[in-house]
Formats: structure tokens, C-alpha cells, sequence
């Protein structure tokens, strides 16, 4: 199945973030946190299935690692849904309190680990992009895909065209040999 940031119009990812934040408005914050994690696991699910079209495009001799790539798409997922899961004042650290903690210490190691696979994420995609786009005749550099993928739901305007136009041509004439 291909990913939807290939096949939605661009205009529907805005039209889904801007209605979930009405429904979250609306209705109970639970309700909200929870239709936060779906939106977060919707759109790895969508990273996860473009990386892996990407990655097959790329063909073998490549530096990009693609099981690292879905590890982070997971912990990503993982971490968002457990900081929505716990309340928001679960976290308060100050001088006079870090021995009430315990594990929760933690918090630092596993946040770092956020970040690390969040950039290698974005740095997974848009090295892909910016590769096959070279092959293609255009290029590109991969800063500017990284600063799309960043700002996705604005991002997207510019990275669907490309995208699809990337992935629904034939590869054979990218290939070298």
C-alpha cells in the first residue's frame, strides 16, 4: 500500500490537523491526547512507508540505514504517546523534590533518545530525497528537505509534486550500469 503523503492532496493533511484541533477543542482533553497519538501514529505510519519506498529506490549500495530508520519511527510514536499518556504536572523537577522521583530520572536519557531518532528520521527521509532527486537531474540540497519535512503540514505542499514524481517514473534509467 503506498503511503498517504503520496497519495492525500495536500490540502487534506491541513484540512485533518486543522478539524482534529477543533474536535480537541470541543470534546474532553482526553479526547484530544488521544486523537493526538492517532494523528502521531498516522503520519509514522505514513514516514514509515515513504522511507521504505524511498530506501527501495535507492537501490543497495546506500549509507542510509533503514532498520535505525523504523526504530526511530517507533520510539517517536512510543515517546509522544507515553508524554500524552502522563499528566503534564508528572514531571515537575525542582530543588526540593528530587528524591520523591525515583526513576523518573529517566526522563533525560529517554527524551535525548527522542531527539536523536527524530533528526535521524528527518535526516533518513530527506537524504533519500535529495539522492534520488540527484539521479533524477535535480539538485537539490538536503537541507531544504529537512526544513519540509520539519514543517510538514506546510512542507507538504512542496514535497508531494516532487515526491510523486519521483516515485511514479520508472528508476531503470537512474541506475548506473
Amino acid at each position: 500500500m503506498r503511503s498517504p503523503v503520496l497519495t492525500w492532496k495536500p490540502w487534506y493533511w491541513l484540512c485533518v490537523l486543522v478539524a482534529s484541533a477543533i474536535v480537541a477543542k470541543q470534546f474532553n482533553p482526553t479526547v484530544g491526547r488521544g486523537l493526538f497519538v492517532l494523528l502521531a501514529c498516522w503520519l509514522s505510519w505514513s514516514f514509515w512507508s515513504l522511507g521504505a519506498e524511498l530506501f527501495r529506490q535507492l537501490g543497495a549500495p546506500t549509507s542510509l540505514n533503514l532498520r535505525r530508520f523504523r526504530t526511530g519511527v517507533c520510539y517517536v510514536v512510543v515517546y509522544i504517546a507515553l508524554i500524552i499518556w502522563f499528566p503534564s504536572d508528572e514531571f515537575l523537577l525542582n530543588n526540593h523534590t528530587p528524591a520523591e522521583y525515583g526513576w523518573r530520572w529517566a526522563i533525560w536519557p529517554i527524551g535525548l533518545g527522542f531527539m536523536y531518532f527524530a533528526f535521524y528520521t528527518l535526516y533518513f527521509l530527506s537524504k533519500a530525497t535529495s539522492l534520488l532527486r540527484k539521479q533524477a537531474g535535480a539538485d537539490e540540497p538536503m537541507l531544504l528537505y529537512i526544513l519540509l519535512f520539519w514543517f510538514f503540514p506546510l512542507g507538504i505542499f512542496v514535497l508531494h509534486p516532487r515526491l510523486v514524481r519521483l516515485l511514479s517514473e520508472p528508476q531503470e534509467h537512474l541506475r548506473p550500469g
